[in-house]
C-alpha cells in the first residue's frame, strides 16, 4: 500500500509518501520515499525536501494559506516523481492520511474523513485552535486531485483514549466534566505511539510487554507514560497547551494570571489565550 500524509503544523505543512509492506509491525518499517515541508505559511512560504532527515534541497513557493501550499506541494510531487531517487508514482497512491490533532472522546482511531466527521473536526477546533482548522484547509486541494480516494483523520488525541479516569479527570464539578466532556485528552499520541513501537521493534519486544516514558521534544512538547503497551498519562490535556514550556506555548501556568489581567490590562480573555498560545 501506498500512502500520502499530510501533517499541518501551526505555520508549516509537512508531507510525504510512505510505501507500507505486508507484516509489517510498525511504522518506521515503511519505506518513506519522499519527505517534503512548507514552512512560514502566509509569510516568506519556502518548500524544503527532506533526505536522511537533513533538507537537501528548497525553494520558493507560494503559499498564502494553508490550502495554497497544499496545492505547491501536490504539484511539486507531480513535477518530480521521475527526478527523485527513489522514485514514486502519483497515480500508485492507496489512500490519504491527515494527521488531526484533536479527536474529542469521540475519535478514538482513525477515520474516514466525510462531511459529518469534517464538521466535527472544525467544531473541535475551539480546543486545538492552532492546528485542526489547518486539517479541514488542506482538504480541497487533496479531493481535487483525487476524486476518487479515500482521506482518512489519523488523530493525536486517539493514543491517549487509554488514560485512566483517575489521570484524565480535571478537579471540577462532575456534573460541568461530563455536560462539556472536559478531561486531560493528552497529545501528540501519534509521535508516542511510533516511539514506543520504534523500541518495540529494536529491543524486539512486542509493545504490550513495554512500560516507558517517552518524549517528544519539538516546538510543541509532551512526555507520556506508557504501561503495557498503552498511554497512561500524558503532560498535555484538554488542549495543547498544558504541559510542558514549548516554543510559543506556555504550558503550565497558575489559571489566576489569565483572570488577572483580564481585569488589571482590560484585556479580553481571548487576547490573553493567544498570548499563552502564541507569546
Amino acid at each position: 500500500m501506498v500512502a500520502l500524509v499530510f501533517n499541518p503544523g501551526s505555520n508549516s505543512l509537512k508531507a510525504g509518501i510512505v510505501c507500507c509492506h505486508p507484516g509489517q509491525r510498525s511504522a518506521s518499517e515503511g519505506t518513506a520515499l519522499v519527505e517534503v515541508i512548507v514552512e512560514s505559511i502566509g509569510k516568506q512560504p519556502k518548500l524544503s525536501v527532506y533526505q536522511r532527515k537533513k533538507i537537501s534541497s528548497s525553494e520558493s513557493i507560494a503559499g498564502d494559506s494553508f490550502e495554497e501550499a497544499g496545492a505547491e506541494i501536490l504539484n511539486w510531487l507531480d513535477s518530480n516523481s521521475t527526478t527523485h531517487d527513489p522514485q514514486w508514482r502519483m497515480d500508485e497512491v492507496d489512500c490519504i492520511c491527515v494527521r488531526v490533532v484533536h479527536g474529542g472522546w469521540k475519535f478514538t482511531q482513525p477515520v474516514e474523513i466525510t462531511s459529518d466527521v469534517e464538521r466535527e473536526i472544525k467544531a473541535l477546533s475551539r480546543w486545538a485552535p492552532l492546528h485542526n482548522q489547518r486539517s479541514i484547509e488542506i482538504l480541497p486541494p487533496l479531493k481535487r486531485r483525487f476524486p476518487k480516494a479515500t482521506i482518512y483523520a489519523v488523530f493525536d488525541t486517539a493514543f491517549h483514549s487509554t488514560i485512566p479516569l483517575k489521570a484524565s479527570l480535571y478537579a471540577i464539578p462532575f456534573e460541568l466534566t461530563q455536560k462539556h466532556n472536559i478531561r486531560r485528552y493528552g497529545f501528540h499520541g501519534i509521535s508516542h505511539r511510533y516511539l514506543m513501537e520504534r523500541y518495540a521493534s529494536i529491543v524486539d519486544r512486542s509493545p504490550s510487554k513495554l512500560n516507558l516514558v517517552t518524549m517528544h521534544l519539538e516546538s510543541g512538547c509532551s512526555v507520556t507514560a506508557i504501561a503495557r503497551g498503552e498511554s497512561v498519562d500524558n503532560t498535555m490535556g484538554l488542549t495543547p497547551l498544558e504541559g510542558l514550556m514549548m516554543g510559543t506555548r506556555s504550558g503550565d501556568v497558575d489559571p489566576s494570571p489569565a483572570a488577572y489581567l483580564v481585569q488589571e490590562e482590560q484585556r479580553e480573555l481571548a487576547s490573553v489565550m493567544e498570548m499563552l498560545e502564541r507569546e
